[in-house]
């Protein structure tokens, strides 16, 4: 008898840890993501999104580079700072659904895929590996892709 609650207990937290260490893998941000437009929204335009390990930028066609942001990421929040001195002052509630992560911003949700291309990124220019006419000649190219299979790209 004693055995086998010992194989239960075994099995137990070995599931509590396996779904431990899959919390924390969902929780990684870095890298490139593109949004999505799962309303099909006429006032939705293509953006590309690239999480350092600490900053965040991204760029859209009108607005062109956003300057990295600082963010912090605790749990299921997401603190984003324009400067350094508050950035725990108020969080968006982020999580994953499959290989979507869904961002609450006061009641706006806003979703991201991961981007798997892998060339000609926004982490490249960022980075300066790669010129900006480079970088916008794969980010149109993209956009073109999202904008004829109805804002997914896969």
């Amino acid at each position: 008898m004693k055995l086998k609650n010992y194989n239960i207990l075994i099995i137990l937290l070995l599931s509590i840890n396996f779904a431990c260490s899959q919390e924390n893998k969902k929780l990684d941000l870095k890298g490139n993501w593109y949004n999505i437009n799962k309303s099909n929204s006429v006032d939705v335009s293509y953006r590309e999104s690239y999480f350092s390990e600490t900053s965040f930028y991204f760029f859209d066609h009108n607005l062109g580079l956003k300057p990295g942001l600082k963010y912090i990421l605790e749990e299921d929040r997401f603190y984003l700072s324009f400067d350094d001195e508050d950035i725990k002052q108020d969080f968006i509630k982020i999580k994953f659904i499959e290989d979507i992560l869904e961002m609450n911003v006061k009641g706006t949700i806003i979703y991201f895929k991961r981007l798997k291309d892998d060339y000609n990124t926004l982490e490249e220019y960022v980075n300066k590996q790669i010129t900006e006419k480079v970088y916008m000649e794969s980010f149109l190219e993209r956009k073109s892709i999202w904008e004829e299979l109805g804002y997914l790209i896969d």
